[in-house]
């Protein structure tokens, strides 16, 4: 099983979320660059910007893909890691209910979980 734990130390050690997308005026081609508008340590550009940047200098026929990716990455880790904490607990769930629901019970339970149906009360 995936241990989670050092991805959710990893997200809690960043700056939050969100990040944004920008564009690097006055570079040829144009940059694009990831920043943290939420940054402590947040200063103003001259276009008025606030942020702090992550990384910039990414050109190419794929600059806008990868820059959208990693401003995003934040809000999908923990999309991501909700999703596997709620599978979790269905699983728990229909392991515990096999022994006193029968398996037409665990095919109704695993198949309200891959609905997207909200995890039960663990008993």
């Amino acid at each position: 099983m995936l241990n989670t734990e050092p991805i959710e130390d990893r997200l809690a050690a960043i700056t939050p979320y969100p990040w944004e997308v920008c564009h690097i005026i006055g570079t040829d081609p144009v940059e694009q660059a990831v920043h943290m508008p939420t940054h402590p340590d947040v200063t103003e550009t001259p276009e008025g910007t606030k942020s702090v940047t992550v990384c910039r200098g990414m050109t190419g026929p794929n600059k806008v893909a990868h820059a959208e990716f990693i401003a995003h990455a934040p809000g999908d880790i923990v999309a991501l890691l909700a999703e596997v904490e709620r599978l979790r607990s269905w699983l728990t769930y229909a392991k515990s209910s096999l022994v006193s629901g029968g398996s037409y019970h665990l095919v109704q339970l695993l198949a309200d979980a891959l609905e997207g149906a909200p995890s039960p009360e663990v008993k």
